[in-house]
């Protein structure tokens, strides 16, 4: 019976560890931005992930660090016509082009944040999508752990929840 009992709990535990779930933005000109999480083996809502980037037949990706409860979601925003930067808050930012598709490891605006939001974790609820957090950007969405909801994942576009500031690159 304890035989039993182990083999069924630990196939109950590695059942959700390799299950994929997908959040994705399309932005304009035929862009598509997708964040998939995967869990890790643990008792905690622990995740790889992964960002991809799509646009036209172009298709990259990257490794994102793991989460191991440090992740406070990622703002994505628009910082020219062709570049796109994910702030990971301690995971630093990820920096991608458009036109060819391509990250761009020197585009990283992180250590440029503003300092208006010294006191305050969340902006005004800017309804022009202009950053509070950084200068010239603009302000897309949020991949956020959805805690209470079926999939793990969720993008919450500007108009559904406001600008966060996340902590700062480690």
């Amino acid at each position: 019976m304890r035989v039993f009992f182990a083999f069924f709990s630990a196939s109950f535990l590695l059942m959700g560890c390799n299950t994929e779930h997908h959040a994705s933005a399309n932005l304009e000109g035929d862009v598509r931005v997708s964040m998939v999480v995967s869990g890790m083996f643990s008792l905690q809502r622990d995740w790889k992930r992964t960002l991809i980037v799509e646009h036209r037949r172009e298709k990259i990706s990257r490794e994102l660090l793991e989460d191991t409860g440090w992740w406070r979601g990622s703002n994505l925003y628009l910082a020219e016509a062709d570049l796109v930067i994910l702030d990971e808050g301690q995971g630093g930012c990820v920096a991608f082009r458009l036109n060819p598709v391509r990250f761009d490891d020197q585009a990283s605006r992180c250590p440029e944040r503003l300092e208006k939001l010294t006191n305050e974790e969340v902006s005004g609820g800017n309804t022009n999508a202009k950053s509070d957090v950084y200068s010239g950007m603009r302000y897309l969405g949020r991949f956020n752990e959805a805690l209470d909801k079926g999939a793990p994942v969720e993008l919450l576009t500007q108009e559904e929840a406001p600008e966060i500031r996340l902590p700062a690159p480690i």
